[in-house]
């Protein structure tokens, strides 16, 4: 079998064989021998054996990262897919010829869970079970509520921003080097791309078109009909961009992604609390001044420990008056005190993260009394590594179970290699959520979003149509 594939304008086809589990593409070991492999020391959790080591694989002398495909190690002892690779959405096949062939254009579906789902299906004869929920996760209208629109672009966009950057191109050769900026495997790697790289390659407001069209193919691959994304200004106005043309470009052309697409995109200004209070009020005051269709509210984020909630409550407050919906983030890397006074001090109608609530139960339970919204984002917190260590250990579940109104969300897709199925199939696979209950969370996510009533009405009527009864 040959097999064509592009991950970011890179086109390769070199194998011979190719095993399909369950709709994946798993690719020979042979075909990756050390002529192609090289161990970048990171390492994650697999279902299957608990760790795997990735590597990066190199396609025509560019490397593709970690986060494009994955190794199935050989000690796995799976015989169908011992020793195989496996390459995540952000490769698309472009052609599948041979005996085997199932279609003639066929697009890699499954992403790092997904492919995961499908190697335990594997371990014996493929069971019905993780292809239905595969099925029904994919085919499930989704509602997603914590997202960062800056962190959404891909590398093939953000080349065309690059390109036009002498600044930026002489410190980035060429696209190899921005494939290498897109190997993140540290928090300090992730500051690097996105304040040394995205960041500075915003030249005007007209760049922002890229960013809500790279949103927009995130939300079609994962049947998200309604997203709500952090839009942080601070850096942009420092650069000279002016605040309305800004909202002014992303209201455009999120009501065109409405039309053209039927994808509902609506925003959150960042008022940052790592920049201190006088930026925070300035961010806010512009916001109302220039509030467009698209923004429904403030989002709280920056460094947890550089701005104590209780420094910005005033903006809260302010907020409020003005009419905007308020979110915090708060508990991703500082303890449960940092929950409290974002919803005591400030009145943050939900949090982002909220993970170190799982050090105080009585936390939880307010939480739960208060029907207090938490943006759970299960492999962000994994990748951050304070509170959570791996997707088995993340309190999903014991927020859920608490009674807690809990999302799932990706936070930053593309820079961490995830999708939103992906998380969906980790509730499921590492914490036993159920269909009900998986439907439960994205309603959790509707009922918590800043869309009107009729359309969350709506939206969980569409949603009942096409997963039926799942009790």
């Amino acid at each position: 079998m040959k097999v064509s594939a592009t991950w970011n304008g890179v086109t390769f086809s070199e194998t011979d064989r190719c095993v399909i589990v369950g709709g994946v593409h798993y690719f020979p070991a042979e075909y990756v021998d050390s002529r192609y492999l090289e161990p970048n020391n990171h390492r994650t959790e697999c279902p299957w054996k608990g760790t795997a080591t990735y590597f990066d694989l190199i396609v025509s002398g560019t490397r593709l990262p970690h986060g494009a495909w994955q190794y199935a190690d050989p000690k796995d002892g799976y015989e169908h897919i011992r020793g195989a690779i496996a390459f995540s959405p952000a490769v698309r096949v472009e052609r599948v010829d041979g005996e085997h062939d199932l279609e003639s254009h066929v697009r890699s579906g499954a992403s790092a869970v997904q492919k995961a789902a499908a190697t335990t299906a594997a371990k014996g004869p493929i069971t019905d079970t993780n292809e239905e929920i595969l099925s029904f996760l994919n085919q499930m209208p989704k509602c997603e509520v914590h997202l960062h629109l800056e962190a959404m672009i891909d590398a093939e966009r953000l080349w065309r921003l690059v390109g036009r950057n002498p600044e930026l191109l002489s410190r980035i050769a060429g696209r190899e080097d921005l494939l290498r900026c897109f190997q993140v495997r540290s928090l300090d790697d992730f500051i690097t791309l996105f304040i040394g790289v995205i960041q500075p390659a915003i030249a005007q407001a007209d760049d922002l078109t890229l960013f809500v069209e790279a949103a927009r193919d995130y939300m079609q691959r994962n049947r998200i009909e309604y997203a709500e994304m952090h839009l942080a200004p601070t850096k942009l106005l420092e650069k000279g961009l002016d605040f309305e043309e800004m909202v002014d470009v992303v209201d455009r052309s999120a009501a065109e992604v409405k039309r053209r697409d039927g994808l509902e995109m609506r925003f959150l200004i960042d008022v940052s609390r790592g920049f201190g209070l006088e930026n925070a009020q300035r961010n806010l005051d512009l916001t109302i001044a220039h509030r467009r269709d698209c923004i429904v509210g403030i989002g709280f984020g920056g460094a947890e420990s550089a701005g104590p909630a209780s420094e910005f409550a005033i903006i809260f407050r302010q907020a409020r008056e003005a009419g905007l919906r308020t979110t915090a983030h708060a508990g991703e890397v500082v303890g449960p005190d940092s929950i409290r006074a974002a919803v005591d001090l400030c009145g943050a109608e939900r949090i982002g993260h909220g993970v170190s609530a799982v050090e105080d139960r009585s936390l939880i339970d307010e939480l739960a009394r208060r029907r207090i919204p938490v943006e759970l984002c299960p492999s962000s917190n994994v990748f951050t590594g304070v509170y959570v260590e791996s997707i088995g250990d993340h309190p999903m579940r014991t927020f859920f179970d608490a009674g807690i109104p809990v999302s799932l969300n990706t936070d930053d897709p593309v820079i961490f290699g995830v999708e939103l199925t992906d998380e969906f199939m980790s509730a499921h696979q590492y914490h036993h959520f159920t269909p009900a209950e998986l439907v439960k969370l994205n309603d959790y996510a509707i009922d918590m979003s800043f869309m009107p009533e009729s359309a969350k009405r709506a939206m969980k009527a569409r949603i009942q149509a096409v997963v039926g009864d799942t009790t």
